[in-house]
């Protein structure tokens, strides 16, 4: 009997663990754990692995309750590069993204139940919303050398905006995003995107060429009114000043009338001493001026 022990506590312990995983399951704080009742969910034993208390062990009837688990961590798929047309005629190649993840265990269940299926019903939504919404936009608004013309942004969240509550509706599917990841142009229509955007900037090169043209204009014509208003100043001026100096020139005229010699003296001493100035010397003949040999011999 001792010989056998070892074997028989061997036995009841794989019958124990064998029980425990008839009767426990573990939710993981990455899933959403499902307890089914005869392939029925039971809604109040839905378990979201990643909110406080869900996740750990539960417990189960065996042979009458299973367990259906899901990921409940954020998934993506990338949609194929398509041709699609904007709302100017252009062709473009676009490829894009969706994040998602599952919101609803039990509606996901009961109309896609695994991912695979899921992923194929959400990349006919994109396909068809991403169709939709670039045909709305101009080739500008996708491609352009000014990135504040374009919108790709905006046009990424119509794409989600379009499909999220479908998705959550019909799959029980969250909808964290869309990306555009990739953006090209048909060798067909390459060549004609290229024409027409060198026209555009050879169309604003131009444009500015005019505003320039435009401004010097304007710059040059009030350049000339204001000269002619400076000009017109300056004769005004001259013609005032003139008109002063004429004034005062006859009142002095008037002057030297009444006594002409002694205004024909003045007038001899401003010239002497406007010529002479600070540094002439004169020379004097003392022999012949007696006030000046006095000066040289003494008195």
């Amino acid at each position: 009997m001792r010989k056998h022990m070892g074997l028989i506590l061997l036995a009841g312990l794989v019958v124990t663990v064998f029980a425990l995983y008839l009767l426990m399951f573990q939710v993981d704080s990455t899933q959403w754990v499902m307890t089914l009742k005869f392939g029925r969910v039971l809604e109040d034993r839905v378990y979201d692995g990643s909110q406080p208390g869900q996740a750990g062990l539960k417990f189960k009837l065996p042979a009458v309750e299973t367990v259906q688990t899901y990921e409940a961590r954020t998934m993506i798929f990338e949609d194929a590069s398509s041709e699609l047309s904007t709302s100017d005629g252009q062709l473009i190649l676009a490829t894009t993204f969706c994040c998602w993840k599952i919101a609803d265990p039990v509606t996901f269940s009961r109309q896609v139940e695994t991912v695979e299926q899921a992923e194929a019903s959400l990349k006919t939504m994109l396909h068809d919303a991403r169709t939709n919404v670039i045909g709305q936009h101009r080739m500008d608004e996708l491609v352009n050398t000014d990135p504040t013309k374009m919108r790709l942004e905006e046009i990424e969240q119509q794409i989600t905006d379009s499909i999220a509550t479908r998705a959550a509706e019909d799959y029980g599917v969250e909808i964290v995003m869309v990306g555009i990841q990739s953006l090209g142009l048909p060798e067909t229509t390459s060549e004609s995107v290229i024409a027409e955007m060198t026209a555009q900037q050879e169309a604003q090169i131009e444009e500015l060429k005019q505003n320039g043209k435009s401004a010097a204009a304007v710059i040059l014509a009030l350049a000339d009114d204001a000269n002619t208003r400076i000009l017109a100043f300056a004769e005004n001026q001259a013609a005032r000043i003139r008109a002063e100096g004429y004034k005062e020139a006859s009142e002095l005229y008037a002057e030297f009338d009444e006594a002409p010699e002694l205004a024909m003296f003045l007038r001899w001493l401003e010239s002497l001493e406007a010529e002479l100035g600070s540094q002439t010397i004169f020379l004097l003949n003392g022999d012949e001026l007696p006030g000046i040999r006095m000066f040289r011999d003494g008195p």
